[in-house]
């Protein structure tokens, strides 16, 4: 819904890879290729935007786990962007709940974990089921409710997990686009 605004310009940038289906956006996207170095795509996209005739106030990027790249190419445009510190806290999934127990927001009992025998020991503190996934994952990707030590998913040494405390009920998310200290759209999901 924020590409459908008229009070302010939303380009979408699109990562090269992502199957977005371009003819059917609202706005101009630009695709981004994160191959390429940081300067040639800036130059890329300013030679894009004086060919569409578009000079955006924001980008949205949809792509999660892009949101290093997104984030450091609208930098270089001097658009409104997240530091990279703040790119963290969206993505390491355990910065940014010690983030909300340092600031009084109730989250689910969690812990970094290397191991089944980590998971273990957590489910022995807070008990069956548990939550397994990555650190840095969206869309519930390669994410598991375990709800035994017989259960507990092979944890690969290339990803960085997390346990957390199975919570019962509905989860849901909220994105917005916050500028100037106010919210000036938002999208509520639930997710599976």
């Amino acid at each position: 819904s924020a590409l459908d605004r008229k009070d302010i310009r939303v380009a979408l940038l699109a990562i090269a890879g992502d199957e977005v289906d371009l003819a059917s956006l609202p706005s101009p996207a630009f695709i981004l290729d994160p191959a390429c170095g940081l300067a040639e795509e800036v130059s890329r996209f300013q030679q894009w935007a004086v060919a569409h005739q578009f000079n955006p106030d924001f980008f949205c990027n949809p792509n999660e786990a892009m949101q290093h790249t997104a984030q450091r190419f609208a930098a270089a445009l001097g658009l409104p962007h997240l530091t990279q510190a703040q790119v963290e806290l969206v993505r390491n999934k355990v910065a940014m709940k010690m983030l909300y127990q340092q600031n009084g927001i109730p989250c689910a009992a969690f812990s970094a974990v290397q191991s089944s025998r980590d998971v273990e020991s957590f489910a022995a503190l807070h008990g069956y089921p548990v939550i397994v996934k990555p650190l840095d994952s969206d869309s519930c990707i390669n994410t598991f409710r375990v709800d035994s030590a017989t259960d507990v998913p092979c944890l690969c040494d290339d990803v960085q997990w997390m346990v957390e405390a199975y919570i019962a009920g509905r989860e849901y998310q909220i994105c917005a686009i916050v500028a100037g200290g106010k919210v000036l759209d938002a999208y509520v999901a639930s997710n599976p």
